[in-house]
């Protein structure tokens, strides 16, 4: 080593010990512009990401807020349904009471109206008795007027069973 630092002497240039390696210009400028470029286009892309992320954040958003009015319109109209329904189960219940009460006057009427009936059959039973019996009393009463006593006899005795039917009805 020692005669390799005499000869470097001797010309004047101090060689360096380890020599290093030195790119040229040009491809300092290449590489940085490459690295620039590099560098430009991750900005651009994460700025472009961005932008698409933020445009559906709002687009999400929006459609949020329009779930949020649907949700709250539909609560409005289900609290005025539940409303009416609590009015109409009030007049459910009212009208349950009354159509208790009109089924329970009906059937005391219809009741009344059965015991009429049979009144009414019997009452018109009575009066055909009653007919029955004055029409033989009012032919024995005329052929009694005209002389004839068996005419009237028989007539009195086509309708006896009429005239006891009829004043046992009676009392």
């Amino acid at each position: 080593m020692a005669i390799f630092l005499l000869d470097v002497e001797r010309e004047g240039v101090v060689p360096a010990v380890f020599p290093k390696w030195r790119p040229s210009i040009r491809r300092e400028w290449v590489v940085g512009a490459l690295a620039c470029i590099v560098f430009a286009t991750t900005i651009g892309l994460v700025a472009v990401n961005e932008t698409q992320t933020n445009t559906d954040f709002d687009q999400t958003h929006y459609s949020l807020s329009l779930i949020q009015h649907r949700i709250d319109s539909i609560s409005a109209d289900l609290v005025t349904i539940r409303h009416d329904l609590s009015v109409v189960k009030g007049q459910v219940g009212t009208d349950s009471v009354a159509q208790a009460t009109d089924t329970a006057q009906l059937e005391k009427v219809q009741g009344v109206l059965a015991s009429a009936q049979a009144n009414v059959s019997h009452q018109s039973s009575l009066i055909g008795d009653l007919q029955s019996c004055l029409d033989g009393v009012e032919q024995a009463s005329n052929a009694l007027a005209v002389g004839d006593q068996s005419g009237a006899i028989d007539a009195l005795d086509a309708v006896s069973l009429s005239c006891a039917n009829s004043a046992a009805s009676n009392g």
